[in-house]
């Protein structure tokens, strides 16, 4: 018999986010949720017959209750689809953990939680080999017992299980060793796992799906469900990649022209898979810039986040080049003027130190916009 489910893992519920401004954790907050209800869409326009979610539905151990209970609240709301839901390193199945403490609250019918490494048919013609995670570090493979696993002649074999394969790993280490070859060792029609945030094939029949919503800046192609048909027991497997992420967060670097223009950041910004609402940018700028035209970079940035981009740009790279053109809109002899010349000949001393070039540069920079400020009706 065919089989048609989502696979997901790594939500991350309760992840705080506080390199953020208070409305930006809050933003991303919010998606993390929202895209268990884009899941639960997917799953029904695909008549998807359940969700395996592989592992670190939460991102820590010591939730409050409202964040605890936040998740169960969505999946409940997506009834009848069904979600099986595999404990991982960040949400371990420990005595007394939180998993013992969302079902002292009372989990939705169309939730299961499989915190022991048991087959269990799931429907007709599926068993589901889970293994669950006990600690955030394990020293051997959870996987193992799957080898020697009996299930129901016939039925499709499905493993669910949260670790790292080589150097995949949200922690770019294997605190979960994973044996790529186990779906092969282990007859399994589709191993689903968990821990690399990022979409990822190691071979036909083991998967990663990635985080649904990105939290980080790695190229690695999080934001995704995967789609999973298996035709038949052993049969050829297919796998479609599903985008579901709200926001897109990316690592930009674009050059600033003598004007102030950032050369090239709106089509990059246009090519990511977001609005501009949402998308997360960290942006290296480089180039010389003018110092009466140094204002018009931050100005391009504010228009950004007038537009609902989060932009933390990295402004090392850009220098600023003064010249007498600078003090032309000065009056000559004023004051002001006098005090524009002193500071580009500190710029300018060789015998300078770096520190008293920058300062007297930041001087030059702050006397010329203040003026600009004051002179504009």
């Amino acid at each position: 018999m065919a089989v048609r489910f989502i696979h997901t893992a790594d939500w991350q519920i309760g992840k705080p986010f506080t390199q953020f401004p208070k409305d930006w954790q809050v933003r991303l907050t919010d998606a993390r949720l929202d895209a268990i209800d884009r899941m639960a869409q997917l799953a029904r326009d695909n008549r998807a017959a359940f969700v395996l979610v592989a592992g670190d539905l939460f991102d820590s151990d010591g939730l409050g209750g409202v964040t605890l209970q936040a998740p169960f609240a969505r999946m409940a709301e997506a009834a009848p689809v069904h979600w099986h839901v595999l404990p991982g390193n960040h949400d371990p199945a420990r005595p007394g953990g939180i998993w013992d403490r969302a079902a002292r609250a009372g989990l939705p019918g169309n939730v299961t939680v499989h915190t022991t490494p048991v087959p269990v048919e799931i429907g007709h013609d599926v068993t589901l080999l889970p293994a669950p995670l006990i600690a955030r570090r394990v020293a051997n493979d959870p996987t193992v017992w799957m080898d020697d696993a009996t299930s129901t002649p016939g039925n499709i074999r499905l493993g669910l299980a949260h670790g790292a394969i080589g150097r995949y790993g949200s922690d770019d280490h294997a605190s979960v060793p994973l044996d790529p070859a186990r779906a092969e060792k282990a007859s399994l029609d589709y191993l689903a796992l968990g821990d690399d945030h990022g979409l990822k094939e190691i071979n036909a029949r083991t998967w990663y799906s990635g985080t649904p919503e990105p939290d980080g800046f790695r190229d690695n192609a999080p934001g995704h469900a995967l789609l999973v048909d298996i035709p038949s027991r052993g049969a050829p497997v297919g796998v479609t990649a599903h985008r579901v992420a709200r926001f897109a967060w990316a690592e930009l670097e674009a050059g600033v022209d003598a004007t102030g223009e950032i050369v090239g950041l709106e089509t990059a910004l246009d090519g990511l898979p977001a609005t501009r609402r949402n998308c997360v940018v960290r942006l290296a700028l480089k180039g010389a810039v003018a110092l009466d035209a140094a204002a018009n970079v931050g100005r391009a940035l504010d228009r950004l986040a007038a537009q609902g981009s989060f932009v933390d740009a990295d402004r090392s790279g850009l220098r600023r080049t003064p010249s007498l053109d600078d003090l032309s809109d000065l009056t000559e002899g004023s004051e002001l003027h006098k005090v524009g010349l002193r500071l580009m000949r500190r710029v300018d001393r060789s015998s300078a130190s770096p520190e008293d070039q920058a300062a007297a540069l930041d001087a030059l920079t702050e006397l010329l916009a203040r003026h600009e400020e004051h002179a504009e009706p």
